[in-house]
């Protein structure tokens, strides 16, 4: 599934006309661009929120919404119950009462369900439109609502984490992967991080809130970490969770271009949404062994049904293997061999 084909995007877009006219809505997590600009098209001052950076995309992401007074939302479903708690309190937090509360998603992402937490923030929650497996429910906005979180702070939390033996605090956000904990992949591929030199340079790819980055600053200490994530509201937990690090915002190698690293580490996202795609596993690999320096690795992690080593072994013109596989996920590595002479 392409953004300019999503089903959620399509059905709002067929029933735009229908709802009450905005003048300054704030269009939360839609990529595709495409709310906003027909927004635009009809005479609104339309502004995005997006959390997660996209290449191309004319809108930069942010952990929080810019603080600006807008009379509508349209917010398209995320894959997490608390990213959507989250969207909705950050919305109504700038909207006047009254105001126009929009949800659309897909039927397959739980969009029937969206429903009951609107009713938290919005009066009159009922379903305009339901076409393309999608529904777009809208509401309005309370004079009052209970236990409003205005505040990004006010969503930070924390729990425990044990890495390399030693348990820690953790912070993390909604909808940040694993909720901020430590999901059976990540454990694997912990386990078979090696033993690097003081000063290495190491790059945990999609480092969600810091979680391998975090265990290899504990197992090899003195070396220099950059986090690259295309979620800026993980980056804010990584900033707390591995202090020493570089954090860095993007979807590709090419943010931390012209850099070159002793070690790639990744537990790369498999999904857009809830569709299945490899299109940032397979980049990765492709591009990982020109970010490498000599004798460099890439060391990734995927679910067992991935044929992971077939990717690796040709762009590293062999030099890979399969080094942990556990029968749920399998780690590989490809080595950046170091020229003869």
């Amino acid at each position: 599934m392409t953004f300019a084909n999503d089903p959620a995007v399509m059905a709002l877009l067929e029933c735009l006309a229908d709802l009450p006219p905005t003048h300054a809505p704030l269009v939360v997590g839609d990529a595709s661009g495409l709310i906003v600009a027909a927004l635009r098209a009809e005479g609104a001052s339309a502004s995005a929120w997006l959390r997660e950076h996209r290449t191309g995309s004319t809108t930069d992401a942010r952990p929080w919404p810019a603080a600006h007074p807008h009379d509508a939302a349209f917010i398209r479903l995320p894959k997490a119950k608390d990213a959507l708690d989250m969207a909705l309190h950050a919305s109504a937090a700038m909207l006047p009462p009254d105001a126009l509360i929009v949800v659309f998603g897909a039927n397959d992402e739980g969009i029937r369900s969206a429903s009951r937490q609107m009713a938290a923030v919005a009066d009159g929650v009922e379903t305009v439109r339901v076409k393309h497996h999608a529904r777009v429910l809208v509401g309005r906005c309370r004079a009052t609502i209970a236990g409003l979180k205005a505040n990004l702070s006010e969503w930070r939390a924390t729990t425990r984490l044990s890495l390399a033996g030693r348990e820690r605090s953790w912070v993390s956000y909604p909808g940040t992967f694993a909720k901020g904990g430590l999901d059976a992949g990540t454990a694997l591929l912990i386990a078979k991080l090696p033993q690097l030199h003081s000063g290495a340079r190491v790059l945990d790819f999609a480092a969600g809130t810091g979680v391998v980055a975090a265990a290899v600053a504990e197992t090899s200490p003195g070396v220099a970490l950059t986090l690259l994530e295309r979620d800026a509201l993980a980056l804010e937990a990584t900033r707390e969770n591995v202090p020493a690090a570089s954090p860095v915002l993007g979807d590709s190698l090419a943010a931390v271009a012209g850099q070159k690293f002793d070690l790639i580490v990744s537990n790369p996202p498999l999904h857009e949404g809830r569709a299945e795609t490899h299109a940032v596993l397979h980049a990765l690999i492709e591009t990982a062994p020109k970010y490498l320096a000599p004798g460099g690795s890439l060391l990734v992690v995927v679910q067992h049904r991935v044929p992971v080593l077939k990717l690796v072994e040709a762009a590293f013109k062999g030099a890979a293997s399969i080094i942990a596989d556990d029968r749920r996920f399998t780690v590989c590595v490809g080595r950046n061999e170091p020229r003869p002479g």
